[in-house]
């Protein structure tokens, strides 16, 4: 037996070498599907046998709890954040934090057989909301995470700071149509629904961890033409 034989045996009979490889080549893809998705935003639920058409009465709780959405945000979403203590200390995964703003559920839709939007709020904590939005055509999925959290100043008392964290390089004018689609309604119904809680900051966060602020009404005004401005939700704040 030459040499070279002799270092490729010994390493086969390695225990668990060359299945956890193989383990880890499989694992990857199924992470980064997220097509398991749409099946909690129908109006008879993933456990059903017979096919049904999507519906704005999704299961909220049963696609929260999916042993598959945890290493879904983590894959997606690298970023870490300091903002959002909550007992934990020092920087958070923004997979965390994603997982407390929809802790407790809302809302689930599903649009076109394809993009799926989960709100939600942190429990015991109403005022403090996030929005999840999937596209699960896309391999890997791509997701963009919005949260909402009160902007810390005597001087803008009761406002708030839109965070949002994208899987993949972006910008304010490249961000999908439908998660646009979606703003809207989520400030209008979680973020301010007595029209007392302006947007005061917002920022845009890359995979990467670079942030650039923006103009919150600006994402708004990309869905209404400014001769719609005034159909704008929070236009002038």
């Amino acid at each position: 037996m030459t040499k070279l034989s002799l270092i490729l045996a010994s390493v086969t009979l390695i225990p668990g070498i060359l299945p956890a490889a193989g383990q880890r080549a499989r694992a990857t893809p199924a992470t980064a599907d997220a097509s398991w998705a749409k099946l909690y935003a129908t109006d008879c639920g993933p456990a059903m046998k017979h096919p049904c058409p999507p519906s704005t009465n999704g299961y909220e709780n049963e696609f929260t709890g999916d042993p598959r959405l945890v290493p879904l945000l983590k894959r997606s979403l690298p970023q870490r954040e300091s903002w959002w203590v909550n007992g934990y200390g020092g920087s958070v995964p923004v997979s965390t934090i994603v997982q407390d703003f929809i802790g407790e559920p809302k809302d689930l839709f599903v649009d076109d057989d394809r993009y799926v939007t989960a709100t939600g709020c942190v429990p015991h904590d109403c005022l403090t909301n996030g929005m999840l939005w999937i596209d699960t055509s896309a391999k890997p999925a791509t997701v963009i995470f919005a949260a909402a959290v009160d902007v810390r100043s005597n001087q803008v008392n009761g406002a708030k700071h839109v965070w949002i964290y994208t899987s993949s390089k972006a910008n304010t004018l490249s961000l999908p149509p439908n998660f646009l689609k979606h703003l809207p309604s989520w400030y209008q119904a979680d973020i301010n629904p007595q029209g007392s809680a302006p947007v005061a900051l917002a920022t845009l966060v890359q995979p990467n961890g670079r942030m650039t602020d923006f103009i919150f009404s600006t994402l708004l005004e990309q869905l209404n033409p400014p001769n719609n401005k005034q159909n704008a939700p929070g236009a002038n704040q």
